[in-house]
């Protein structure tokens, strides 16, 4: 038999807006849709983040769908280009860790 090489993603929606992550439940997964949230609730788009943070298209999109370790640089350049700040990015995503728990459960 075949084993699957998708990886299992977590869905969820908060505030109306549909967050999306492929890699494996992690820390980065759960900051990863902390980021996606943040930016689709300022209406920026990837190029725009990418913009302000220096960072290519390809980085960004990995680190938002979880697929790439996010390090302590990373979460200060999201956060001055997201309006926010590192502490406010990291509980977002212990909100969405237990809002996709309840969600899978409930």
């Amino acid at each position: 038999m075949l084993k699957s090489k998708i990886k299992p993603t977590i869905q969820v929606i908060i505030g109306g807006i549909y967050l999306q992550s492929v890699g494996e439940e992690s820390t980065n997964s759960y900051v990863g849709l902390a980021l996606q949230y943040l930016r689709k609730s300022k209406d920026l788009s990837q190029v725009q983040v990418c913009v302000d943070t220096d960072m290519s298209k390809s980085n960004f999109y990995k680190l938002e769908r979880g697929s790439a370790n996010i390090t302590m640089d990373h979460l200060d350049l999201f956060s001055k280009a997201l309006d926010t700040t590192p502490c406010d990015i990291l509980n977002l995503s212990e909100t969405i860790k237990n809002q996709s728990k309840g969600e899978q459960h409930g």
